[in-house]
């Protein structure tokens, strides 16, 4: 066997200046200073990024932002609805619920240290995360930002 080759990853010579145009820091995303990757018609040096990984940023999207709202755990109830759980307190869950489209509001139903989106479980698994990653960043909104709460 002939000697492997362990220099490691260096990004200056690894990465093609092509590779870093569709990352950035974006000031508006949950976590400040978050890095934002969009895989929107992204091709690199090896072909399209595969639907999978694609899923995969997706499903760390929305993970990301059900923390930043107070989510603990994504999960199916019955076999229609996901179960949100958390640990708010109602008064909390019904002042974050206020920033949520009218039409929304009767879909999330607090029900003791959980929420449950009603009838969200029946659509397709990209349908389910692409409208809780919308519907979640709604209540992002009722949230203060860092440097008022420490006023």
């Amino acid at each position: 066997m002939g000697p492997q080759n362990s220099r490691g990853f260096n990004p200056r010579t690894d990465v093609a200046d092509s590779d870093f145009a569709n990352i950035h820091l974006d000031q508006q995303a949950p976590l400040i200073g978050s890095v934002v990757i969009s895989t929107q018609g992204r091709n690199d040096r090896y072909g399209a990024i595969p639907e999978p990984a694609q899923q995969l940023l997706r499903v760390m999207e929305l993970k990301q932002i059900a923390k930043t709202v107070g989510f603990s755990r994504i999960k199916p109830e019955a076999k229609q609805h996901i179960c949100l759980e958390t640990p708010m307190e109602e008064p909390a869950w019904k002042l974050m619920s206020e920033k949520l489209p009218k039409h929304l509001q009767s879909r999330f139903v607090y029900q003791g240290k959980k929420v449950i989106v009603r009838g969200l479980g029946v659509l397709p698994v990209h349908k389910q995360m692409n409208d809780l990653i919308e519907w979640l960043g709604h209540l992002q909104g009722a949230l203060p930002l860092a440097e008022q709460v420490q006023r």
